[in-house]
C-alpha cells in the first residue's frame, strides 16, 4: 500500500469551529444564512479552520477539508466572490441559466454527497450532523424530498456508491456527530433498509473526501483517495469494491496525485473521469487542475491531455457531465485549505477538443458557495440541482436552484 503523505499542520480547533472545512474547506458565502432550527452539515477537520486536506503519496495538491461547525448566525454578504441574487427568470433555449427553486422534505444542510438519485448525510443550520439518506422528485421548479434509509450513524464528507442492480448503496468513512473521522464502511440495502457493517481492509483509514463511484458495465465499484485527520495525510490509493463476495481489493494503478475532495463523474462505458480536490505539494496545500480517466476494464488510470486555458483548482466544486458526454461542467467549492473563500463561477470542458472555457450563463450566479454536491433527479432534463451548500464563514444558505441547459443538451445529466 502506498504510504501517505504528510500534511501541512492541522489545528485541533478546526475540527469543531472549522467542521465544514472537513470535507472542504467550509461553506460558501453569500446566501441567506440558514435558520438554527434548521440542521447543518459542518466540515470537520484537524485545524480551527476547516482543513479536509488529503495527505498523499504524491506531492501534488490534496483537498483538505476542514470541518469545523457552521456558524447558524445571520450574515450579510461579505465576500469578494459574493454574487447577486439569481432572477428569478429562465434563459433563452440556447443558454445555460439558474433557475430558483422550492424544496420540500429536506432541511439546507452542507457537506452532504449524493449518490445515483440519493442524497445523503448532511451538515444541518445547527451543527447537527444526519444520517438520513434522501431520494427526490423533480418537477418543474419543486424538489420533493423524502426519507428513504438512514446511515448507521450520522456522516459527512463520506463518500458513497450506488448499485443500481442491487439496490445496494455503499458509504466510506466521513466525519461524525463529533466531527471526527468515521473509519468504518456500511452496506445499505435500500429495498429493506438494512445495514450491515463491512471490513474495511484499511479502504476507511482515509475517511474525509474520499472519492466513490459504481462502474455498472464491470459490476465493480472504486473508492479513491481521502485524508486522515489523525494521520494528517491524504492517500493516493485506488480501492476496487466486490459487490458479489464484498470485499475491498487495493489496486496497485498509479494514478491521481494524494487529494481530497475531488469529483467523478462515470462515463456510459464504465470509465470515470476525475477532476478537482485538493492535495499538498512541498508542504503547502495545492488545488490541481488536472483530468484523468480511469479506465474500468483494465483498471488503470491516465491524465486526459488538456490544453489551453484551465479553470482555478477547488475541492469539493459542483460538476455535471452532459448526456451525450460532450462537455463537463465545473464550477463553485473552494480553493482555501480552511474554506475561507468560496468560488462563484462556471466552466465547461469540451472532451472532444480537451479544451476548458467559461461558461456564458444567463442571468445572475448563485452566490458563491461550497460542500453543495450536484444532486441530479429524474423529472429534469438539465445539468442538476445545487441545493443549499455554506458560504465562507460558515453559514447554511436556505436557496437552491436548478441550471437549465440550451436544448441541445436537453437529457439525462449524470
Amino acid at each position: 500500500m502506498r504510504s501517505p503523505r504528510r500534511l501541512f499542520p492541522l489545528a485541533p480547533a478546526c475540527l469543531v469551529t472549522l467542521a465544514l472545512a472537513a470535507c472542504s474547506d467550509g461553506p460558501a458565502a453569500g446566501q441567506d444564512a440558514v435558520d438554527t432550527t434548521a440542521p447543518s452539515d459542518t466540515l470537520d477537520a484537524a485545524d480551527t479552520t476547516p482543513a479536509d486536506t488529503s495527505d498523499a503519496s504524491d506531492t501534488t495538491p490534496s483537498d483538505t477539508t476542514d470541518d469545523t461547525a457552521l456558524d447558524t448566525s445571520d450574515t450579510a454578504d461579505a465576500s469578494a466572490d459574493v454574487a447577486p441574487d439569481v432572477a428569478d427568470t429562465t434563459g433563452p433555449s440556447d443558454a445555460f441559466s439558474f433557475e430558483p427553486i422550492q424544496v420540500d422534505g429536506l432541511p439546507p444542510l452542507w457537506g452532504a454527497v449524493t449518490a445515483g438519485r440519493l442524497f445523503i448525510g448532511g451538515v444541518d443550520g445547527t451543527q447537527k450532523v444526519r444520517a438520513e439518506i434522501h431520494g427526490g422528485t423533480f418537477a418543474g421548479t419543486m424538489l420533493t424530498a423524502t426519507e428513504v434509509a438512514s446511515q448507521d450513524v450520522p456522516r459527512y464528507c463520506q463518500c458513497a456508491l450506488h448499485d443500481p442492480t442491487r439496490n445496494e448503496l455503499l458509504v466510506v468513512g466521513g466525519r461524525g456527530s463529533n466531527f471526527g473521522d468515521v473509519t468504518s464502511v456500511v452496506l445499505i440495502d435500500l429495498d429493506t433498509g438494512n445495514a450491515t457493517p463491512i471490513d474495511t481492509a484499511g479502504v476507511a483509514d482515509f475517511p474525509v473526501g474520499c472519492a466513490a463511484f459504481f462502474s455498472g458495465p464491470h459490476d465493480r465499484g472504486y473508492v479513491f483517495g481521502g485524508l486522515s485527520s489523525t494521520q494528517r495525510a491524504f492517500t493516493a490509493s485506488t480501492w476496487r469494491w466486490d459487490p458479489t463476495d464484498r470485499t475491498f481489493t487495493e489496486l496497485a494503478a498509479a494514478g491521481p496525485s494524494a487529494r481530497y475532495d475531488a469529483a467523478v463523474h462515470v462515463l456510459d462505458n464504465g470509465d470515470v473521469l476525475l477532476l478537482g480536490g485538493m492535495g499538498l505539494a512541498d508542504g503547502a496545500p495545492t488545488y490541481p487542475t488536472d483530468v484523468w480517466r480511469f479506465n474500468g476494464e483494465r483498471e488503470t488510470w491516465r491524465e486526459v491531455a488538456i490544453t489551453g486555458e484551465r479553470p482555478p483548482g477547488r475541492r469539493y466544486a459542483w460538476t455535471s457531465l452532459a448526456p451525450d458526454e460532450s462537455i463537463l461542467l465545473f464550477g463553485y467549492g473552494s480553493d482555501a485549505p480552511n474554506g475561507s473563500h468560496m468560488l462563484a463561477d462556471l466552466w465547461q470542458l469540451d472532451l472532444a477538443t480537451k479544451t476548458w472555457s467559461a461558461v456564458e450563463v444567463v442571468g445572475a450566479l448563485p452566490k458563491a458557495r461550497g460542500f453543495v454536491p450536484n444532486w441530479q433527479l429524474d423529472g429534469t432534463l438539465d445539468a442538476g440541482l445545487m441545493a443549499f451548500g455554506a458560504d465562507f464563514s460558515g453559514h447554511v444558505y436556505l436557496d437552491a436552484f436548478v441550471l437549465r441547459v440550451p436544448d441541445r443538451l436537453k437529457g439525462r445529466w449524470h
